[in-house]
């Protein structure tokens, strides 16, 4: 029968999680989880590892939310639940309290845009059916999967809009291109029959790996 593991206080098993996950993590990184981890060690270092339940975790959860924003204290439930992972595979704990914790809902996502000197680095970093899928992303704001399905029939030169319909929702949806999109598309679909892919390279159906054509 396999003897459970030893008791471990939980300040001294963050101690040891910072000090071997230092060489893998960046430099900001150690030092926003370091950070992190003084809060924790408040909260729960003077409490063994095997004491520590999911109740006091959805506690301490409910409690950060009443001073943080939803992102900050994600952050820390991440760390938290990282720390049990470790000490269950590091053979401390048998079985993490946190595996049934979710994070708090409602958290903002920054939507970063690039600079006209940024389009113009990724831009002369690309080459041939790359740099084309590239060029289109930034000039319409259409995902990857989007480009990549793109078809013939949904492309209408003339009147400057691709056509895309979501099948999830099924819902239809007109992106206006300028004329550096026509300009490629035009190209792509010149003379061709039939509906397939307008991004197809050479070989193959689609393009789905990052080699220039």
């Amino acid at each position: 029968m396999r003897k459970d593991p030893d008791p471990v206080k939980f300040n001294n098993f963050a101690k040891e999680y910072l000090q071997r996950s230092k060489a893998n993590k960046k430099r900001s990184t150690y030092e926003r989880d370091l950070y992190i981890m003084r809060t924790l060690d408040r909260e729960f270092g003077s409490k063994t590892l095997q004491e520590m339940t999911t109740w006091e975790i959805e506690k301490f959860k409910s409690a950060r939310r009443e001073k943080l924003k939803v992102a900050s204290v994600n952050r820390e439930l991440a760390v938290l639940k990282h720390i049990f992972s470790r000490a269950v595979e590091w053979g401390k704990l048998k079985e993490t309290p946190a595996r049934k914790m979710k994070k708090l809902k409602g958290a903002i996502m920054r939507v970063r845009f690039l600079m006209p000197d940024e389009v113009q680095t990724l831009l002369s970093n690309c080459e041939g059916i790359v740099k084309e899928i590239t060029t289109g992303a930034i000039h319409t704001g259409m995902r990857r999967g989007e480009i990549l399905h793109l078809r013939r029939e949904s492309v209408d030169l003339e009147r400057g809009i691709v056509t895309l319909l979501d099948t999830k929702n099924h819902e239809r949806r007109d992106i206006p291109i300028n004329k550096t999109v026509n300009a490629i598309l035009a190209t792509r679909t010149e003379g061709k029959q039939g509906n397939e892919y307008v991004f197809k390279p050479r070989i193959g159906k689609r393009v789905w790996a990052s080699t220039p054509q």
